[in-house]
């Protein structure tokens, strides 16, 4: 069985049929492309057959792929070429053996390119319950391979020739096309759920104190960040993660750009350097203003060096004070939180996580100056389950495709037309 998920969709979804429609039934731009695979999968998290799916509203989705004739074969098309030769007649059937994927089938640019509106099934019973999503970039075969479908017989016994019907009317619905902020759609081979991480739109500061007076906890904030990495998706449409350290200076291990995957941040981590014994002073403050003249644009000193993880403010920004909350010499407290005061403001969400001091001061006023005294946002090193909080914190932001798409008026709703059918 095959199966799809992500992609905005709410669950897995099986697929079920296959149609296949020459020339096509979308039009795009009012041209219309010289055929249309129809790949139908219903939501098998919900319903157990594609008959009890596809008179529910969240029941059935269908994925259109629009290919054109080209002067090249297309070898991906052939195991269902060869097949097609075999049932000329009406009523005909027969099972594709091998050498058939799906996967294979649709555009490599189809978790960003896409048309999609709410329509109904395109035989009879025609039910308002297909929610549809065409891709705009075409797929191609030859001339040869679409002249295989033009020769079989509809039940008149005649050629299945100019199988459409004249554009119809949107008949007021709306059809949406996303903008930078796409899905992504996924196939599962098996019947197995879907990874339980979740795709979140946000971009994560880890700020570490390294002074001395917390060195012994280095070991621990390190096995947090894996374990954190573990639990969150990671990547160019998801979370992206920066990593500071300082003590009496501040040092950048890796921004966001560099996090192009889970693996990567992993290996950052791993290898990076964290902690030292040479320096306990504990300069937060200027942690925290290389944070706003660097990454959030604040300040006389501001600058972009490092801005542009995501453009128009796309994400959320979520920042982790790591340290134990003695800022060394004393009196750069107060400065530090007014700084955090002014990260927060910018609609920075910030959370601290405290560490032991060697001589056991109580940094607990600044740790919870720098969250505004919200205990919620306040935590301990030494915290139960502290890795799955803080990956709840990061998967907590919606996907970055969960903006309003917009509304254009180019694709045509499908007309109802015969179809053949065949076993995926």
């Amino acid at each position: 069985h095959l199966y799809l998920y992500n992609g905005g969709l709410p669950g897995r979804y099986r697929v079920g049929e296959l149609f296949i429609f020459w020339p096509a039934m979308h039009l795009l731009d009012r041209k219309r492309a010289d055929l249309e695979l129809m790949i139908l999968a219903y939501n098998a998290d919900l319903y157990k057959t594609l008959g009890e799916a596809i008179v529910k509203k969240d029941g059935v989705t269908t994925f259109s792929v629009l290919y054109k004739v080209s002067s090249a074969e297309n070898p991906v098309l052939e195991p269902l070429i060869s097949t097609v030769s075999k049932i000329r007649e009406f009523g005909s059937e027969v099972k594709i053996e091998s050498g058939l994927r799906v996967e294979d089938l649709i555009p490599a640019s189809a978790s960003s390119n896409y048309y999609h509106y709410d329509g109904s099934i395109p035989h009879t019973p025609c039910l308002e319950t297909i929610k549809w999503y065409i891709f705009a970039d075409y797929m191609y075969l030859s001339e040869e391979q679409l002249g295989e479908f033009k020769m079989l017989w509809d039940h008149h016994g005649n050629l299945m020739n100019n199988l459409y019907r004249p554009e119809q009317s949107l008949k007021g619905r709306s059809v949406y096309r996303p903008m930078f902020r796409s899905p992504r759609l996924d196939f599962l081979e098996t019947g197995d759920k879907p990874p339980t991480q979740k795709e979140s739109c946000v971009d994560v500061f880890f700020i570490i104190d390294e002074s001395c007076s917390v060195y012994e906890d280095m070991p621990k904030i390190k096995q947090l960040l894996l374990d954190v990495v573990d639990k969150t998706v990671i990547g160019r449409k998801s979370a992206l993660m920066s990593l500071v350290r300082y003590h009496n200076d501040v040092n950048l291990n890796f921004y966001h750009l560099n996090t192009t995957s889970n693996e990567v941040t992993r290996k950052f981590i791993e290898t990076q350097p964290l902690g030292q014994t040479s320096s306990c002073k504990t300069q937060t403050y200027h942690a925290l203003k290389f944070h706003s003249e660097f990454f959030f644009g604040m300040g006389k000193n501001a600058t972009r060096e490092y801005v542009g993880t995501r453009p128009d403010s796309m994400a959320n920004d979520v920042m982790f004070v790591i340290t134990d909350g003695i800022s060394i010499p004393r009196g750069r407290r107060g400065r530090a939180l007014k700084e955090a005061q002014k990260i927060r403001r910018a609609g920075v969400k910030i959370f601290t996580i405290g560490l032991h001091n060697w001589r056991n001061l109580d940094g607990s006023p600044e740790l919870l100056g720098f969250v505004n005294d919200n205990e919620n946002h306040a935590f301990n090193i030494d915290d139960e389950g502290l890795a799955d909080i803080v990956a709840g914190i990061i998967n907590s932001a919606d996907p970055c495709f969960k903006s309003p798409p917009t509304t254009t008026t180019t694709t045509q709703l499908p007309s109802m037309t015969t179809t053949m059918r065949l076993s995926p």
